[in-house]
């Protein structure tokens, strides 16, 4: 009981963020790991597993075009074989499972006085938007904020492949551990609706833009902020 008031207490918090927050509208990330469409589905799902109720796959299949433009005995193909694959996908669904995500960022020249990187997109109000069968599910990383800078000794730059004097693009690939579903109605985060997943941070790789060389991996000093003011 007491962990589920924790759960509340922080989902609240995140919300008073994302509610202040000037530039919410625009500040989502696109996730580019899988085909959307496939992600989107299995994070629908997901939410649906988390607040512990099961979809109607039926609805699901009736609702696209493929069925609708579909002759009746298709139709009854479609229902008899689709429902019983997402059944069995909902069941076989780990929601212990970690989540991958990569997207396109920029990270600051290096700092020769403090060494290390700051990422300015992993702001506060940061999410990940996904939509399937006309629903909008946020996944919300939980202190993201907390991630803004990367500490690196001088001595491992040096393997680093690029000019570390400027601004850089760069390819960020978060893992994430799905903790609380909010089964309550969806609220507006910018101009759409969105049903809610929080998640913790359990991983950040820095990648090149082409995703060729693996930049950094390891530890982040969330703990430091008087680091992160720096940059405030």
């Amino acid at each position: 009981m007491r962990m589920k008031y924790i759960t509340y207490i922080l989902l609240a918090m995140v919300l008073a963020i994302l509610a202040t927050s000037t530039s919410f509208a625009y500040n989502y990330m696109s996730d580019e790991e899988n085909k959307y469409k496939l992600k989107s589905k299995y994070i629908y799902m997901l939410y649906h597993k988390l607040i512990g109720k099961k979809p109607d796959f039926r609805t699901w299949i009736e609702g696209t075009d493929e069925y609708k433009n579909a002759g009746r005995l298709k139709k009854l193909e479609m229902i008899n074989e689709q429902v019983a694959e997402m059944e069995d996908d909902f069941i076989a669904l780990d929601v212990k499972e970690p989540i991958d995500i990569s997207f396109k960022t920029e990270i600051s020249p290096y700092s020769t006085k403090n060494h290390g990187f700051f990422i300015d997109s992993l702001q506060p109000d940061l999410f990940f938007s996904y939509e399937y069968m006309g629903k909008n599910i946020a996944l919300i990383p939980k202190n993201i904020e907390n991630y803004q800078w990367f500490s690196i000794p001088p001595v491992d730059i040096e393997e680093i492949d690029m000019d570390l004097s400027k601004t850089n693009k760069i390819t960020l690939r978060i893992t994430l551990m799905p903790k609380y579903a909010d089964d309550g109605d969806p609220i507006y985060l910018g101009r759409k609706k969105y049903w809610l997943i929080l998640a913790k941070v359990i991983n950040i790789e820095l990648w090149s833009d082409d995703n060729s060389q693996l930049l950094w991996r390891g530890k982040t000093i969330a703990e430091d902020n008087e680091l992160l003011d720096l940059y405030k």
